[in-house]
């Protein structure tokens, strides 16, 4: 019997897989590594409680891996009583050093033990952890040469004028084979389209309206907006692939520490030493001429130049309902807008300047191409008193904090919610699957082999759209499943989190005036998911009833009556989240 039978009697395990890219590459997919880690948990009379995975996560680090921070977070709370985890090599766990000998730790604290099934080590015995040392330094090592080989390998493409991989621009396919772009017909004209309203004197906001209704936006990521916005046209007026040149290395990635969690992250940032930026001439065609360009990079400058950003007091106020507040026209969230003060004719003196809320929707989202007839512009502190007015109201309601208190002591489920993830991620699936068929057809669909040009089209433009269709369904999806994530996290934390709110909103009013600007702003979106508003068509807004209900972040369960804070749906009751109604909170 070895040594971590007889710390353990518990036979209970954690099965955690990982893919990166270069991972998929050598064969170890996920399924691969569940099936040999669940063989050995079959012959070592073990039970799987769960398996963890994350796709397509480095293990550079901890934080850019949800599935693994949940399944340390299970073993902190004990939720199957797991003794062990089941990793199909110690890559797998982590390619970092620190953080591998870190989370090691963490788990000796917890009484549970690493068990790498391929390289044949535990953590149980010291020769096990002296061997896991070496090969978390050694797994660090391979990464770390993973990314200087593909890196060097990237540069010399860049440098050759091959396309450096990552999705091809509109106006341009991608040809695998030969590591270069050829130029797509339908696609180009929409490029070509840009430029030419931008030198005829089109604004880019004008030009993103022009091609919604001439062209059919190419989708290039499954969360890509279906219509084209105004940052997609100024992006093409900047691209200089359009005149047949390879620029890499515009962006790097530098390290910083997070203020909230004192750790290291990697981020992403601009390139600020131009010898490290790499531009070449590509071995492809040029969409746009380059007197074309040349006219489009002069105009662009000068519009640079013309709304060049000034220091503007104004615009270092801080909107603490932005984000929150839902338009009652197309359902979009307001943003902060700064009124500057008015010059008085008889005075001559400025006013005072005012903030307002206000729905900037002028059309380039995917509720149509109308603008949003809501132009109301709303008073950020007279709003805000309102708000507050509200939750200080709930605060004093005996049966209100009865109820939260009570859910204080209620016990956590999320066996809904993980069903529910588990089917919106088989829907994805599937719709991965119909996508790859449709995108087969839709490139071996064979203009000869139909005579008929009409019906040629009709095929063609069917399976456009049902391949466009299926990109926005899957970015759906994509979100649902992120929101399911994160109802699942939110749960583990909540008895944590309804104890703040029980302490905030019993002294809420007394806690709030003592915040500066930016902690009332992060008070308010804990507490607030979104806000909704009376649509109001009278020249003068009633602040006292411009709000018509607010929907908290945390859940609240009372299924007594009498209660005016409460809007309970007929449906599921576990889903209920707090609605303060601003008319019923004065009856």
């Amino acid at each position: 019997m070895s040594n971590i039978e007889v710390v353990k009697s518990g036979r209970i395990c954690y099965i955690y897989t990982r893919v990166s890219t270069e991972i998929q590459v050598d064969g170890y997919s996920l399924e691969a590594q569940e099936e040999e880690c669940r063989r050995y948990a079959t012959a070592s009379n073990m039970k799987v409680a769960r398996v963890y995975s994350d796709e397509g996560k480095s293990g550079k680090n901890t934080d850019g891996r949800p599935e693994f921070k949940r399944m340390l977070h299970d073993i902190e709370e004990n939720r199957d009583g797991a003794t062990f985890i089941l990793v199909f090599k110690l890559s797998r766990f982590g390619r970092n050093a620190t953080d591998t000998l870190s989370n090691l730790q963490f788990l000796e604290e917890h009484d549970t033990y690493l068990w790498s099934t391929h390289d044949g080590i535990d953590n149980s015995t010291v020769n096990g952890r002296f061997m896991m040392v070496i090969f978390s330094a050694m797994a660090e090592m391979e990464r770390v040469n993973i990314l200087e080989q593909t890196q060097a390998g990237r540069n010399q493409k860049a440098k050759s004028g091959k396309w450096n991989g990552g999705k091809p621009p509109i106006g341009y396919s991608l040809d695998p084979e030969n590591d270069t772009l050829v130029i797509n017909e339908d696609e180009a004209k929409i490029v070509r389209a840009v430029f030419e309203q931008f030198l005829l004197g089109l604004s880019y906001n004008a030009i993103a309206d022009y091609l919604n209704l001439h062209f059919k936006k190419p989708i290039r990521q499954s969360n890509d907006n279906p219509l084209f916005a105004a940052h997609n046209v100024r992006r093409m007026l900047d691209d200089q692939t359009y005149i047949g040149l390879i620029t890499y290395g515009k962006t790097c990635t530098e390290t910083i520490v997070n203020k909230k969690t004192k750790k290291k992250e990697a981020k992403r940032v601009k390139q600020t030493d131009p010898s490290k930026i790499i531009t070449s001439l590509g071995n492809f065609e040029h969409i746009i001429d380059d007197d074309v360009w040349e006219r489009a990079q002069r105009k662009r400058e000068k519009h640079k130049e013309k709304y060049t950003r000034t220091e503007n007091p104004a615009g270092k106020h801080i909107y603490p309902l932005t984000g929150l507040i839902v338009c009652p026209e197309c359902g979009r969230r307001l943003d902060g807008h700064p009124n500057k003060g008015k010059l008085s004719p008889k005075t001559g003196l400025k006013g005072a300047d005012t903030f307002d809320y206000c729905c900037k929707n002028n059309g380039s989202t995917p509720r149509g191409h109308k603008k949003c007839p809501f132009n109301r512009h709303l008073n950020d502190e007279k709003l805000c008193a309102e708000i507050i007015a509200i939750i200080d109201n709930a605060s004093k309601n005996e049966l209100y904090m009865k109820g939260i208190a009570d859910r204080i002591n209620s016990s956590v489920d999320v066996s809904e919610l993980e069903t529910e993830k588990e089917k919106l991620e088989k829907l994805y699936r599937n719709a991965q699957t119909n996508l790859t068929q449709l995108s087969f057809n839709y490139d071996h669909l064979d203009s000869e082999a139909i005579t008929d040009f009409d019906l040629f089209e009709i095929k063609k433009s069917n399976l456009q759209s049902r391949i466009s269709d299926l990109y926005v369904e899957m970015a759906k999806l994509n979100k649902s499943i992120k929101e399911v994530d994160s109802k699942i996290s939110a749960a583990y934390e909540s008895k944590l989190t309804e104890k703040k709110i029980y302490s905030v909103l019993s002294h809420f009013k007394a806690f709030y005036n003592t915040f500066n600007d930016e902690q009332k702003k992060t008070c308010l979106h804990m507490l607030i998911e979104s806000i909704e508003l009376q649509n109001y068509h009278t020249k003068r807004i009633d602040y006292s009833n411009v709000i018509k209900s607010i929907t908290f972040r945390f859940p609240f369960i009372h299924n007594g009556s009498g209660n005016p804070f409460v809007f309970l749906p007929e449906n599921d009751p576990d889903e209920t989240v707090v609605c303060l109604n601003k008319n019923n909170s004065k009856k």
